[in-house]
């Protein structure tokens, strides 16, 4: 169930010739591309995730899951990174990224989401070894949410304590 990959149906239009083709996300972290042929040309199409440059960078160094006894189902996911920031002066600084115990540099927040069991590329079999997959995300309006909610407790205060007749007759 959790190892399916993520695949689109896509319709691509060029110079008036219409192709529909299934492009699906690669099981690594490389791009997997799709040849498309035209009567104009030959393209390469990829379903992806997005890339971003961060301007640091995170190393694993070491990766542990935990399962409930007697079952593989996972209990924990726990990665240890270094994190190396040249900007900031900070180099090979160890952090812990665990469920619910994320890592936050630079206004992006690194989640533990989930994590894959490695296969032999040649004989597609299971290594014992692991990949750790984290989520990573922004919010640059962060600020502005706390501000409102701050504005909604002082308002709820102000409603809560004032005298009853101050703004009525």
């Amino acid at each position: 169930m959790n190892n399916s990959l993520g695949a689109a149906l896509a319709e691509m239009t060029v110079e008036g010739h219409t192709e529909e083709l299934w492009i699906r996300r690669s099981p690594t972290l490389e791009p997997l591309f799709q040849r498309v042929s035209f009567p104009s040309g030959d393209y390469e199409v990829a379903f992806d995730v997005d890339r971003k440059k961060l301007g640091f960078s995170l190393k694993l160094d070491d990766f542990d899951v935990g399962f409930d006894p007697g079952t593989e189902q996972a209990s924990r996911f726990v990665s240890q990174v270094r994190l190396n920031d040249e900007q900031m002066g900070i180099n090979d600084q160890p952090h812990t990224i665990a469920m619910n115990e994320p890592l936050s540099h630079r206004g992006y927040t690194f989640y533990q989401s989930s994590y894959n069991r490695h296969r032999d590329p040649q004989t597609l079999r299971e290594t014992g070894q692991f990949q750790s997959v984290f989520q990573v995300a922004t919010d640059p309006g962060r600020s502005v949410k706390y501000a409102g909610c701050v504005l909604v407790v002082l308002g709820a205060f102000v409603q809560f304590y004032m005298r009853a007749g101050l703004f009525t007759d």
